[in-house]
């Protein structure tokens, strides 16, 4: 049985000093669409969503949980993991202030 991604997320951004661009902070939660349990052995890949360059992947913790610092702008997030179905996020802004989608 294949079971689909709830990739659950929260953003926050990092400020850091006085500069403009500071790194942003991703971070959530992945979860089993049939009984909400973490889906641990899944990992989260963030791409730009401009360019498609690979801002970073994390393993997702044993809770279920991950985390990543990303340059501010618009993001692609993607959890996949083997017997899961992908779950795709796509244009996820994370820009100058608060990141949430």
């Amino acid at each position: 049985m294949i079971l689909r991604l709830v990739l659950l997320a929260s953003f926050w951004l990092t400020l850091a000093g006085t500069a403009l661009a500071q790194p942003a902070t991703l971070s959530g939660t992945v979860t089993r669409s049939s009984d909400g349990a973490p889906a641990a052995g899944v990992t989260v890949v963030v791409r730009s969503a401009i360019n498609f360059a690979l801002a970073g992947s994390v393993p997702v913790g044993a809770a279920g949980e991950w985390s990543l610092q990303v340059p501010a702008g618009s993001y692609r997030v993607q959890a996949s993991g083997a017997g899961f179905v992908d779950e795709l996020y796509d244009n996820v802004p994370c820009d100058f202030g608060s990141c949430n989608f």
